[in-house]
């Protein structure tokens, strides 16, 4: 029998013998002790498969530095304390007291526990050798231990292994044991897998008698088969598909994976349609999934869309994309709901990908899916090159999705006409998100058809949001028609239509169409002028505005004076259309009023007719409340600047800058432009952290336009800014700037940047600058 050595080869900072081990200790005082790093041995469990086998092997361990008679003390503590139940509580050690000379070490064993004396014994011999004494002496021993050993007398450092064949074979391939074959006989476990490797018949029958008596050999023959590929495998297999045994089972399953016959694929076949373990089932079901034959491969994947375990279903799903069989398709409908959402993309794509789209737009179309997957299959058909499915699906999202789907939804549909797409958007009018009822808006308006009036009248049309979008909607549907039909639309029951059929007759007139066409629509739109009600008569401001002319002017200013507030404000609006001293009259008597919308609307005109006198009064406004009034005197007194000194005017802009309103700041930014000033670098330094990207921009451009070097700072501060866009426009601000005192600020941002077109554009100008 060959005997088998497994130790572990350490090298630890280890001392050979205790005179050396001295001088280590009588080495330069430390100011701190180390621990020193050593060995002690111990019988440890090492074999892998029953009956447990045991190996005697070092450990690390680390001790303080000593003398020998310590050190051996201190690992005899440890040796004591990893296994009492060995050593008994009566064990010891003792020295003589020539040991310094000898280095002999004597262990009294604890004569209780006899049974533990070979454990003892080796692990004292070992470690107290290793660490510098010359032999060991247990003067209770049994034999001649007496008289002192060394490791030479150990008797079993490490077990002899003769194993059964079938516990040396892969995946746990024990080598250096013996292999006992089923005659009895014996061959190192390692000529006895090169033999059953090179197809050693014995061998091989010797493996295979294995699966006639089960439990753990059978199990590990068959492994082994599979792993080595032995001759006739699959024959081997396939009749253990019907064992009892259901590891075996599994063990033949998996051992029959990539054997693409006939045979095999029905044998995995009859697994698949029968077999009671529904996870063997599914595992067979992937195998054949892979099989060449497409019948065999396609009813593997419908089995496979059956499976509770989502990977396998994933796969089949995937697979199916590629097959040819009409029943696919079918197949992959039933799961479109699948509750593992990889799964449903993976269905819809292999639906896709098999052309078919109709089949999914059906699905879509009926309503019958859920919210979420109707969701998913409406994002998938928006992508495909089928102008029906994109348009399904944007209608589906325009309603149900979210602001974001829906919104792009809602833009999306203005290029497909049709009474579906014009209901999809009704609908959308009234999605919660203010973003999707403007957009649907626009593209009702986009489409110009006259069935979605009916539609948009019924929105909230005095919703702050998206109110203005909707009656912009009605208008542009209107100027689209001609005279005749907005005429009559003028005498319609629902006001929302009448007052914007209304509102568009001045927009006919720009349109063009003659003189008689204008006389038409002011002899039409005066009576209307007077009518009762309020909302009409503001229509007819809003139309006098747009035709403008010296023929309506007394027509607004009659309106300007109407007591109705709403008539009031389109009358306000209207004036800019009229300048005239009578005009600046009214609007520096609006100015004042206290409706924020007449104020708001009336700084606007101010603004555009360029009233001098109203300045003011403008100038107070910068503080109000309503941000439509903040906004119009912002605006106004930016284009009124001229006339007011830099001074002022840097500080009524400066105030600006720190609304709460992003408009207003932009408009406080770009007047600035008027003050060139080494002083509005510093009030605007705080905007280029806006969070508004158009107010940063803007920011970096005033901040060029004062040419001074202080600027370079501030626009520096945007070259760390993550989007590109600002990055991208700080670069050129500083060209614009056309400061030396730039370039190491470049020079140092090239360092940084990433962007390959941002550092050449960064290049080009400090050439520039230089």
């Amino acid at each position: 029998m060959r005997r088998i050595c497994l130790f572990l080869s350490i090298t630890l900072l280890l001392v050979s013998s205790g005179a050396a081990w001295s001088q280590l200790v009588r080495g330069p005082k430390q100011t701190k002790i180390e621990p020193v790093h050593t060995v002690r041995y111990s019988y440890e469990k090492w074999s892998r498969v029953e009956p447990a086998r045991y190996v005697l092997v070092p450990r690390t361990t680390r001790i303080k530095p000593s003398g020998l008679k310590d050190r051996i003390r201190t690992l005899f503590r440890d040796l004591r304390a990893a296994k009492n139940g060995s050593y008994g509580p009566k064990s010891a050690i003792a020295f003589n007291k020539d040991f310094e000379k000898t280095g002999a070490v004597y262990v009294y064993l604890d004569m209780t526990k006899r049974q533990y004396f070979p454990i003892v014994m080796a692990e004292t011999v070992y470690t107290f050798t290793e660490n510098g004494a010359s032999k060991v002496i247990f003067p209770k021993g049994p034999g001649t231990s007496s008289q002192g050993w060394t490791r030479d007398n150990v008797p079993q450092p490490a077990y002899a292994l003769a194993l059964p064949f079938w516990q040396t074979l892969p995946p746990t391939e024990i080598t250096g044991a013996l292999a006992r074959l089923s005659d009895g006989s014996l061959l190192p476990s390692e000529v006895a897998l090169k033999k059953l490797k090179s197809g050693d018949q014995a061998l091989s029958e010797a493996l295979w008698k294995y699966t006639e008596t089960g439990g753990a050999a059978a199990l590990a023959a068959v492994k082994a088969a599979s792993i080595l590929k032995v001759a006739d495998l699959a024959d081997r297999l396939l009749p253990l598909l019907q064992s009892a045994d259901r590891k075996l089972r599994l063990a033949a399953i998996e051992g029959l994976k990539g054997k693409d016959s006939a045979t095999v694929n029905r044998g995995l076949r009859a697994v698949v349609d029968s077999d009671p373990e529904p996870e063997l089932r599914d595992i067979a079901a992937g195998i054949l999934a892979a099989s060449k034959d497409p019948k065999f491969a396609a009813a593997a994947q419908y089995h496979a869309l059956k499976s509770k375990d989502a990977a396998v279903v994933l796969a089949a799903a995937k697979a199916l994309g590629q097959s040819k069989q009409k029943e696919a398709k079918d197949a992959l409908l039933s799961i479109l709901e699948h509750e593992d959402s990889r799964v449903r993309e993976a269905t819809m794509k292999s639906l896709s990908a098999r052309g078919e789209t109709s089949a999914l737009v059906a699905r879509l179309s009926s309503r019958k899916l859920s919210k979420d997957v109707s969701i998913e299959l409406s994002r998938l058909l928006i992508g495909e090159k089928n102008k029906k499915a994109n348009q399904e699906g944007l209608m589906y999202l325009v309603v149900n999705g979210s602001a974001e789907d829906a919104k792009d939804a809602a833009d999306s549909l203005s290029k497909f006409m049709g009474s579906a797409t014009i209901d999809a958007l009704g609908k959308a009018l009234k999605h919660g998100d203010g973003e999707v009822r403007v957009a649907s808006a626009n593209s009702l308006a986009q489409l110009g058809d006259m069935k979605a009036l009916s539609l948009l009248a019924a929105a909230d049309v005095d919703h702050e949001e998206s109110g203005a979008a909707v009656l912009a909607a009605i208008t542009k549907i209107y100027s689209s028609q001609n005279l005749k039909t907005v005429l009559k639309a003028t005498r319609e029951k629902n006001q929302v239509l009448k007052r914007s059929a209304v509102a568009t007759l001045g927009v006919l007139v720009k349109k063009g169409g003659g003189k008689r066409n204008r006389r038409a629509i002011i002899e039409a739109l005066r009576p209307l002028s007077k009518t009762k009600d309020p909302l009409i008569r503001a229509a007819t401001a809003r139309s006098f505005e747009v035709m403008s002319g010296d023929d309506v002017r007394s027509d607004v200013i009659k309106l300007a004076a109407d007591e109705n507030i709403e008539v009031r404000r389109a009358a306000a609006h209207a004036l800019r259309a009229f300048p005239a001293p009578e005009t600046n009259a009214l609007l520096l008597k609006f100015v004042k009023d206290s409706d924020a919308a007449i104020l708001a609307h009336a700084a606007d005109s101010i603004g555009i007719l360029m009233v001098t006198e109203g300045r003011d009064a403008v100038i107070e406004l910068l503080s109000h409340a309503d941000v439509r009034v903040r906004r119009a005197a912002t605006s106004t007194v930016v284009k009124l600047g001229s006339g007011i000194a830099k001074r002022a005017l840097l500080r009524l802009l400066s105030e600006r800058l720190f609304d709460s309103d992003g408009k207003v700041r932009l408009y406080a930014i770009k007047g600035l432009h008027l003050v060139k000033d080494e002083k509005t670098v510093t009030v605007l330094g705080a905007l280029i952290q806006d969070p508004m990207q158009e107010v940063r921009l803007a920011t970096l451009e005033a901040m060029a336009n004062t040419g001074h070097a202080s600027a370079v700072d501030g626009i520096s501060g945007a070259l760390e800014d993550d989007n590109k866009i600002i990055r991208k426009a700080a670069i050129s601000a500083l060209a614009d700037l056309k400061r030396k005192e730039a370039i190491p600020v470049l020079q140092a941002h090239l360092k940084k940047e990433k962007d390959k077109a941002l550092v050449d554009q960064a290049k080009k100008v400090i050439r520039l600058l230089n």
